[in-house]
């Protein structure tokens, strides 16, 4: 991929909660020039990439909290995104004593429903179905 989808990175705008539809209200965290973080090159930049105004919303509908701008996933798991959970030892080893308090809080009860939020490479909720 060129380096040129990281200086203006593009993405969709989302205007409505994806759980309930409803429309988002005024965001309640502005991220200005948002990094974008594990892109590398072959060669040292002069100029920095891979910022983008980030903003997030939670819904005054249902509670959902969501990011507004979502970058297209053909730019952030292409060969230039490395970051994996699978593959990096902090952040499966994060995860792991994550869905161990999550294992010690729920117990034996079961849900119907699991949802996972920045599930990259679903190393967190494909553990839910190994235990």
């Amino acid at each position: 991929m060129s380096i040129d989808n990281f200086k203006n990175i593009s993405f969709k705008q989302r205007s409505h909660c994806m759980v309930c539809s409803k429309p988002l209200e005024s965001p309640l965290v502005n991220l200005p020039n948002f990094p974008l973080t594990e892109i590398y090159t072959q060669k040292k930049l002069e100029e920095k990439i891979g910022f983008l105004d980030q903003f997030f919303h939670v819904c005054d509908h249902c509670g959902h909290g969501e990011l507004s701008n979502v970058i297209s996933p053909s730019i952030l798991y292409d060969g230039s995104y490395f970051f994996r959970t699978s593959t990096s030892a902090s952040g499966s080893k994060v995860n792991d004593a994550f869905l161990n308090f999550i294992n010690k809080t729920i117990q034996d009860r079961h849900f119907k429903t699991i949802i996972e939020i920045g599930c990259g490479d679903l190393y967190l909720l494909n553990s839910f179905f190994v235990i």
